[in-house]
């Protein structure tokens, strides 16, 4: 579900970008900007996408997504 959501965010992003250049559509630029933000913040929440190697575990807490993996490997 969280790549799939990013997936989405991406997609606004780009769709938003589009209609940032058009006239008439600043009620739904709005929207979408506080969508994309809404978006973002909860994915900030759910894991950590800064780390890039293993030892960036120590440098980035882990969010949800990683802890909740261990505890189903774990039960």
């Amino acid at each position: 579900m969280v790549n799939q959501l990013i997936d989405y965010q991406t997609q606004l992003k780009a769709l938003l970008t589009k209609i940032k250049e058009k006239e008439g559509f600043k009620s739904l630029n709005e929207t979408g900007n506080a969508l994309q933000k809404s978006l973002q913040n909860w994915d900030e929440k759910m894991i950590q996408r800064k780390s890039t190697a293993y030892d960036d575990v120590e440098n980035f807490l882990n969010k949800f997504t990683p802890n909740h993996l261990y505890l189903i490997n774990q039960t």
